[in-house]
């Protein structure tokens, strides 16, 4: 696994490029270029050793109620390829992390109940906008709406108060993640910048970031919430984009449908819509949730008539949020653009942990049935 990596730790070999503040983990993930790494990581302390006031910005977080935590970094190889010191290549590999913990997160709510440590929203992989100097001996805040320069002994920073900032425990698909890795070094190592599989997969990524942040700029009513549901409509809509064609609902649903699923609830085309106003389809249950995910989307953006109904799959408001299913649907999206073929034959013969990864997965899909 990508974590697992083995990778000296010479003082002038990592840099230190962003705090996550709101993201306590126990162990590093990432490849030989790039990594988020927990303050206690080897290579943290051989930079702080030699830079001295690195020290206040990982050290001096607390809560609102000045309770220490401990967030974590994201460090890149001096050494690496030019183009991964683009904000565009780390915000990428971010993004990588964030969206395959926050699926797992979901999938296990849908299947278990709450899971307390485990960070559902991307709120938690967010970048701090106070970074080190090239110098290490200032620190920058750089946001649109500020630009700023202070000297690190006076700084003091705080994690966002909407968020547990306990330490978390991270679980995700590492089949997934290996292959969106691959992708990444496809991209930003080989410099396959123009190529046009990687361009929209990292930006339907950046997509789904943003529509996995909690709902709650407008104190979570349901425009937030219908908001969010446009977001992921637009991450499923950027990933199908051909080149030379525009995204619609079709092309979507087509990728869902590469899918193939071991339970019968999902693989059997029992459910119905309308297309384009005329064309009646049958479609699997994945596809009859986007299709209500779109629907919703557009009532939302375009001025139509809501209610929270439009929120729940069928308007049953005893079963989870139409939300709480975007995620999964993504991670079948994904699947299928990725083209994992192991994941789409029989998973009785997978490894345990994707064994268990794809059944939860479908397990989680199902509830949107259930009340």
């Amino acid at each position: 696994m990508s974590d697992s990596l083995t990778i000296s730790n010479s003082e002038d070999e990592w840099r230190l490029f962003f705090v996550l503040h709101n993201l306590s983990i126990k162990k590093p993930i990432g490849n030989k270029y790039v990594a988020v790494v927990p303050p206690s990581d080897q290579r943290i302390a051989t930079l702080t050793n030699k830079y001295v006031d690195l020290k206040y910005l990982i050290s001096n977080f607390v809560d609102q109620f000045n309770r220490r935590v401990t967030p974590c970094v994201l460090i890149a190889r001096n050494d690496s390829p030019s183009a991964i010191f683009q904000s565009d290549a780390l915000v990428s590999f971010r993004n990588i992390i964030a969206i395959c913990y926050i699926v797992e997160s979901w999938q296990d709510y849908l299947n278990r109940g709450w899971c307390l440590y485990s960070p559902g929203y991307s709120n938690y992989f967010d970048i701090y906008p106070i970074v080190p100097s090239k110098d290490y001996k200032h620190f920058l805040t750089i946001s649109p709406a500020v630009h700023g320069l202070d000297m690190p002994n006076e700084f003091s920073g705080q994690t966002s108060p909407e968020l547990n900032g306990s330490l978390h425990e991270i679980h995700y698909d590492s089949l997934i993640f290996d292959t969106l890795i691959r992708e990444w070094e496809k991209r930003y190592v080989r410099g396959k910048l123009a190529n046009w599989k990687t361009t929209v997969l990292f930006r339907s990524l950046q997509m789904a970031y943003q529509a996995s942040a909690i709902p709650m700029n407008n104190r979570s009513t349901i425009y937030d919430y219908g908001l969010s549901l446009a977001l992921w409509v637009s991450a499923f809509e950027v990933l199908v984009r051909p080149k030379s064609e525009h995204a619609d609902l079709y092309k979507v649903l087509n990728l869902l449908g590469q899918s193939r699923f071991q339970s019968g609830k999902l693989s059997s085309k029992r459910y119905s819509i309308t297309y384009k106003k005329k064309r009646r389809c049958q479609v699997t249950l994945p596809q009859k949730l986007y299709y209500q995910i779109y629907k919703a989307r557009n009532d939302f953006l375009h001025g139509n008539p809501v209610t929270i109904k439009h929120l729940y799959p069928w308007g049953n408001q005893k079963r989870n949020l139409l939300n709480c299913f975007a995620p999964l649907l993504y991670k079948f999206a994904l699947i299928s653009f990725l083209r994992i073929y192991c994941y789409n034959g029989d998973i009785v013969n997978l490894p345990f942990e994707q064994y268990q990864s794809i059944r939860g997965l479908e397990d989680g899909l199902s509830k949107a049935t259930t009340n």
